[in-house]
């Protein structure tokens, strides 16, 4: 269990954050920071303002603290998923005086242990600390809820903002421990720790690290010196201590939203196994707050089969009578059914007849609403025994009169029950409907609901309502249906499956209907919602069900977005319909024991498990169906008009439960009304009538199939029902639907319990081909024989299909309507199986054309204007809005307008830019490269094939994320780009990564997952600064990189869904990786299988090491050889040469302790034989290079260089940090040839500073500020090291001789007293670097490269620069700490 906790400082700004680079909280919470719990502490968000998106995340259920007092302060919010949901929670549940209701604490019960997300008052500021009283009462009550839980024997974790440090070692150096705190802060969290039976995790799992926060001060710009302090804790019980998997800082977030890091705690441990979370009350209460109240007032989801009159006016064929005797249609006592909400399907037109049920305009305070809600439901029950007595009435009048009522035309006749006349084919059923929160709360009693919905005399269906996040599932997955459908031909054929009897990929043409006529008006897609692959599946039986156990097969480089929606929204249906079979067998177990008198054994009670059976099963199958209009229904001529063929499609399902959206209409890509209110989903109910079932578009419509009707006994029944196409309205409209079967394993056997007969059930059990004992895939095969039958031979006039099976159909078709129905045999017999020919008119209009463009190509888009009229250097431009826009200039790419875009000073504007979520994007401006201080580039879901060169030459471009889009290969000239850092190219169509990849020297974040590569190129190995790698989901990936060991910051390594068969034991020396997914993979060693799955990274790597693939003698040749090339390559590249390490020359560097808390990063090397004297010109160029290596270092922030002349040092050096007062030198004296500032203020600063420093005056490093007044660049760089979180003196960076002579202030100013010039002959070069040693080495290294070849070139190209190493020694001990240059 992954637990996520963060101090965001401000949920709104994060929540932007959060849209922009992941779409949703949902997304985020999963895929990004794969927490099963999430924390957030400070959210800033009164009650007021909470949202149904925010409360509801679909997958989570979230619970609030919020301050009831100040506005914009204070918050804590715990979002926790589904399967781990607390069985109790309490906001603020602790009494702490000073601290009331200020949202500060949210407990949750998770049953392993209970969590305390807690967010400590500050004590304010010194030295009135006016709020340390509240703080100390917070942490004592904290202390003593603690006691309380391990006094009841409960585990406990505490997280969130403690708002203190445990121990000295937790702050910077630089920091001043006294007086940071009052004594007792530290006291009442040590407290905590040691009394209190809990243990730091971190610390824990981190006993000698140091220099590792959670907070810095970003006014002052303390995290780019790592100057913080760790204040943000996992705090677990000792006894939980064991089960810790890791705990660690995450330092990867983006440091801009939020001054605090994350913590990540990995715990081993699970919540009790069972049944589905209950519902506490806090979450109850969120979900009546947030409910949809259109879905609260829905009265009813059926309506009757709709009459349609037939031709002539009459009542039955040619016009005659419906009856025995040919009279009217009708009865003049029919009873007029009551009116309902129209259906969720029909059009507006047709809809308007019935009076829909009246909705709230707006939601209502909680105790009204409630009010209101059992009104309602008191007049629907008034009117449904109204209804029951007014039916009772009628039909009596009906056997008086002898009247035998015939049903609408285009349904077949209804059955009739012994001595009981045929109800009436319009009168409407009410349908059940059960909210989420019921379903989903174990210990609810839906007996009644059960009963009325799947019981005898139920139409074996109902739905679910409120389901968090289900509509917006729903919204994103139909849509596709119609898109795969438009695909060309030969693309979908690519993704049919043979072997499967197309049970995987795409199938249309292949069901052959009951005449053998093949189906063609309807398109499916199959897959499994939950998982892709089935090794774990014994190979005979794979072998015998191919149906059911073949891999998917996904659309990812034709349509991308298919793959995540079918699994996003069918996941969740199975989710809410494990709830619903827990109820099912619940009740199924109490009526069984009800009828035998005696409680259930073992056995039984096993066999009665459904949703445990459902839950382990492997078999679910999800469909997305799409019907095509009736113009584009190739080779669908309908049925005769009236005949049986026009009403096929009658069938049961055959799994256990049938998971159902309600159906959407497209045409041209836009959704419209259904155009004939006659379509939709029919059953038959146990009367024989025919009903239409409308389910509402926020609701899951749940259908009972024979699997479960046999193991229930027969107390849940199965009903026969078929879909009814759309037969009217304009032409070019499809239906598009989706289901999601749930099945049993094929191995399961099929038994009706003991007892069932007790009760009578098995006399109408749906049992179709079954028979006691029969396994799921030997009654499925029954079932599903001779559905793809070939057609009839031309003029044929038999049936294709066996006769055993059309036996079987006919017992089920006169069990259910007199022999009337005509039932489809079917391999899945889903519930919108067969379609009916849909019938265009020849009246319809012709299809539209496309729009033409409504502006010129290339004009100024209307966002772009505003972000320059704004100043603004962001662009956002996705979705609809995007696509707008490129309809109306008839373009598949942004004018290039966008690349000139330029702010009041004629520098190009923008800084970020995001174009996603547009399939008609296909470009990118060619002039893009013209955008010069572009950063971060976004263009996600689109449909990119190819990149402009304009983007390979962008210098500052650090970010560029490219996920979802078809490209083929990345260009060479891609990583030419000098500053990429995060390069995200995932769900492409990339088979292979160019060699090129390795220039991109500063690349940190690389994803290439969902993609097609055949395989990991070794140059991925010299990225020196890669620490996060992602190839997850490229089947031909079959191995890991050989010498992965040398990516020395790597952290991160993703590659699950690979072809991995092992993994080199090289992985496990891998320095700095922490975290490593690599399950499932067909791994030969399955012991590391298991140990991956265990999540243990220590246990993971140690396993690696012992028992990895070893290196084969030809990649250990060729490791050697490929080292000595580089070494070789390298030193034929230099343009100097590095003299031995001489230890008695004096070239040494003392560095002190106190450096590590300001600058700590330090080289030095000494210039022999510059002579700038003989050497025309190379003065200039070693100052020319200096400047330019700043500009390219961020003006110094990354790397500060100092030259000084080495005849005027006093060997060896001492590198310390002392305070401004103690440094006394004379600085470089100024450029007198420089401009003065533009700003008057400033020039008049400057000129004021000069006059008050006389040229080669001494000066203390507190005169800094003043010597450089007016200087904005100067003052700039003197911020780096003045800013700091403590209010204590800041401590300078120092290099000094032996004598004390100040060679530098590092990264301010160098001195005049060493200063090269023309009479240098030896030169020594420091660099200093406050973000890494790599980046200090780096620099040198390209001033040595650059002075060496400007020497080469000075010297008339016949001599090398000579550079001496200069070694670098600890202080006190004169341990080596390195030496740099390193030898050829």
């Amino acid at each position: 269990m992954r637990i996520f906790c963060w101090n965001v400082n401000s949920l709104v700004p994060t929540l932007r954050n959060v849209e922009l680079r992941h779409k949703s909280l949902a997304h985020w919470f999963d895929a990004v920071l794969d927490a099963d719990i999430v924390c957030l502490q400070e959210v800033k968000l009164p009650s007021a303002k909470l949202t149904k998106e925010l409360v509801v995340v679909p997958g989570y259920r979230s619970y609030w603290a919020c301050s009831e007092g100040k506005t914009g302060y204070s918050g804590v919010t715990t979002w926790a998923r589904e399967r781990v949901a607390p069985v109790a929670a309490e906001a603020d549940p602790l009494e702490a005086d000073g601290c009331e209701r200020e949202g500060r604490c949210v407990l949750t019960d998770h049953g392993c242990f209970v969590l305390l997300n807690v967010y400590v008052p500050n004590a304010g500021d010194r030295p009135a600390r006016a709020r340390l009283g509240a703080k100390l009462a917070f942490l004592a009550a904290l202390r003593a809820r603690v006691d309380d839980l391990h006094a009841a024997g409960r585990k406990v974790v505490v997280v969130g903002d403690l708002n203190v440090a445990a121990e000295r070692r937790d702050v910077h150096a630089a920091i001043a421990w006294e007086g940071l705190y009052d004594p007792r802060e530290p006291a009442a969290l040590a407290s905590l720790l040691a009394a209190g039976g809990l243990a730091d995790a971190w610390r824990e799992r981190h006993p000698d690290a140091a220099d590792v926060f959670s907070v810095w001060d970003e006014k002052k710009s303390a995290r780019a010196f790592n100057v913080g302090l760790r204040i943000d804790y996992a705090l677990v019980s000792r006894a939980l201590l064991p089960a810790v998997a890791s705990c660690e800082v995450v330092g990867d977030m983006p440091p801009k939203w939020s001054d605090h890091a994350p913590v990540a705690l990995v715990l081993d441990a699970e919540p009790p196994p069972g049944a589905p979370r209950a519902h506490c009350a806090l979450w109850r209460a969120a979900l009546k707050r947030f409910a949809d109240p259109a879905q609260r007032s829905i009265a009813a989801m059926f309506k009757a089969a709709p009459r349609r009159a037939a031709p002539g006016g009459g009542g039955g064929a040619g016009g005659g009578g419906g009856g025995a005797s040919g009279g009217g249609g009708s009865s003049s006592t029919a009873k007029r059914p009551r009116e309902e909400e129209p259906a969720a399907d029909a059009t507006p037109a047709k809809a308007a007849k019935a009076a829909p049920v009246a909705a709230p305009a707006q939601e209502e305070p909680a105790p009204q609403q409630e009010q209101q809600e059992q009104q309602q439901q008191q007049q629907q029950q008034q009117e449904q025994q109204q209804e029951k007595q007014q039916e009772k009435q009628q039909e009596q009048e009906q056997s008086q009169q002898q009247e035998q009522e015939c049903p609408p035309r285009t349904a077949p006749p209804p059955a009739k029950r012994a001595g009981t006349p045929a109800k009436r084919g319009g009168k409407a059923k009410a349908g059940v409907v059960l909210p989420y929160e019921r379903v989903v709360d174990p210990d609810a009693d839906l007996t009644r609901e059960l009963v009325e919905g799947f019981g005898p005399d139920g139409l074996g269906i109902l739905t679910v309502s409120g389901v968090p996040g289900f509509a917006e599932l729903r919204q994103r997955l139909l849509p596709l249906a119609a898109e795969f459908a438009a695909l060309p031909e030969h693309v979908k054929a690519a993704h049919e499956h043979a072997a499967s009897s197309y049970n995987v990929g795409w199938s249309h043409g292949k069901e052959a209907l009951r005449s053998g006529r093949k189906d063609v008006h309807k398109g499916s897609f199959y897959a499994n919602p939950l998982r892709d692959t089935y090794e774990d599946v014994d190979p005979a039986e794979a072998a015998a069900y191919p149906s059911y156990y073949s891999a998917n097969v996904w659309p990812r480089g034709d349509l991308p977005g298919l793959e995540p929606a079918v699994k996003a929204l069918g996941r969740l249906i199975v989710d809410v319909g494990l709830a619903l079979a827990h109820h099912c067998a619940k009740y199924v177990r109490t009526q069984l024991a009800n009828a035998t008198g005696a409680p259930l054994d073992a056995e039984q009670a096993a066999l009665l498990d459904f949703a445990g059976e459902l839950r382990a099963s492997r078999c679910h199958k999800a469909r997305l169906l799409h019907y095509f209009p009736a113009a584009t229904a190739a080779g669908g001529a309908g049925g005769g008009a009236g005949g049986d063929e026009d009403w096929c499609g009658w069938h049961l399902d055959h799994g256990a439960l049938t998971g159902l959206c309600s159906a959407m209409y497209t045409a041209g890509g836009a959704v419209v009304p259904c155009p004939d209110p006659c379509a939709g989903l029919y059953i038959c109910d146990r009367g024989g009538e025919v009903v239409q079932a409308a389910i509402p578009a926020g609701h899951i419509g749940y259908q009972v199939g024979q699997v479960m009707a046999i193991q229930s006994g027969g107390l849940l029944r199965a009903t026969p029902h078929y879909v009814r196409a759309a037969a009217a309205g304009p032409p070019g409209v499809g239906r598009s639907t989706f289901a999601v079967f749930m099945q049993p394993e094929t191995a399961a056997r099929l038994h009706a319990p003991r007892g069932a007969d007790a009760l009578g059930a098995l006399l109408c059990l749906d049992s179709g081909h079954w028979s006691p004992g029969m396994s799921f895939g030997e009654f499925a095969e029954a079932t599903m024989h001779g559905y793809y039958a070939p057609p009839l031979a031309a003029g044929a006039g038999k049936d294709v299909a066996p006769a055993a099976v059309h036996a079987a159909a006919d017992a089920a078709s006169r069990r259910f309507a007199g022999g009337r129905l005509q039932l489809l045999v079917s391999h899945d017999n889903a519930a919108d199986d067969a379609a009916l020919s849909g019938r265009s008119s020849a009246r319809d209009p012709p299809p539209q054309p496309p729009r033409a463009p409504t502006r010129d190509a290339g004009a100024m888009w209307p966002e772009i204007q505003a972000a320059i009229d704004g100043s603004r250097h962001e662009l956002r431009l996705t979705g609809k809005a995007l696509d707008k826009r490129l309809e109306e200039d008839g373009a598949s790419a942004p004018p290039e307008a966008l690349s000139t875009a330029l702010d009041a000073k004629g520098v190009p504007l923008f800084t970020f830019i995001e174009l996603s979520g547009s399939p008609l994007l296909k470009a990118l401006p060619a002039s893009i490269g013209a955008l010069l201080n572009l950063h971060e580039l976004l263009a996600t879901n689109n449909g990119l094939t190819s990149l402009p060169e304009g983007l390979f030459k962008l210098p500052l471009l650090r970010t560029l994320v490219l996920e979802g889009n078809a490209l083929t290969e990345l260009p060479d000239g891609l990583f030419s780009l000098p500053r990429l850092h995060t390069l995200n190219v995932s769900k492409n169509l990339i088979a292979s990564l160019p060699d090129s990849l390795a220039a991109a020297s500063e690349l940190h974040s690389l994803n290439v997952g969902f993609n097609q590569l055949q395989a990991l190129p070794a140059c991925i190995t010299r990225l020196p600064k890669l620490s996060t790698l992602i190839a997850s989901h490229n089947g031909g990936v079959t191995a890991l990189p050989s010498g992965i060991s040398r990516l020395s910051q790597l952290s991160e390594l993703q590659a699950t869904h690979c072809g991995l068969r092992a993994v080199p034991q090289e992985l496990a020396a891998a320095p700095k990786i922490k975290t490593l997914l690599l399950d499932p993979n067909p791994f030969d060693d399955k012991k590391l299988t298991k140990v991956l799955k265990e999540g243990r990274l220590k246990n993971t790597l140690t396993h690696i090491k012992k028992h990895g693939a070893p290196p084969s003698a030809a990649e250990e040749a060729a490791a050697a050889a490929a080292a000595l090339a580089r070494v070789q390559l390298a030193a034929a590249a230099r343009r100097y040469t590095v003299e031995p390490v001489d230890k008695d020359a004096g070239l040494d560097v003392h560095v002190h302790a106190e450096v590590k808390g300001v600058r700590p990063h330090l080289v030095c090397a000494v210039l022999r034989g510059v002579d700038f004297a003989a050497h025309a010109g190379l003065l200039d160029a070693a100052i020319a290079l200096q400047t330019s290596i700043h500009e390219a270092s961020g003006k110094r922030a990354v790397a500060a260089i100092g030259t000084h002349d080495l005849a005027k040092l006093a060997l060896p050096l001492q590198y310390e940090a002392l305070p401004p007062g103690d440094i006394s030198f004379v600085p470089l004296a100024r450029d007198k040839d420089a401009a003065p500032p533009d700003d008057a203020a400033d020039a008049a600063a400057a000129a004021a500073a000069a006059a008050a420093f006389a040229p080669g005056q001494a000066i203390t490093a507190a005169q800094l500020p003043a010597y450089f007044a007016g200087d904005k660049s100067m003052l700039r760089y003197l911020s780096y090291i003045q800013d700091r979180p403590s209010k204590a003196a800041p401590l300078y960076a120092v290099l000094r001789d032996a004598r004390g002579c100040v060679l530098s202030v590092s990264p301010v100013i160098n001195s005049e007293a060493t200063r090269i010039g023309p009479a240098t002959v030896d030169m020594l070069l420091e660099v200093s670097s406050g973000e890494s040693l790599e980046a200090a080495q780096k620099a040198a290294g390209e001033y040595l490269e650059g002075l060496g070849q400007a020497f080469t070139a000075a010297a008339d190209g016949g001599a090398l620069l000579s550079v001496a190493p200069v070694r670098m020694l600890t202080h006190g001990t004169g341990h080596v700490r390195g030496i740099w240059p390193p030898a050829k």
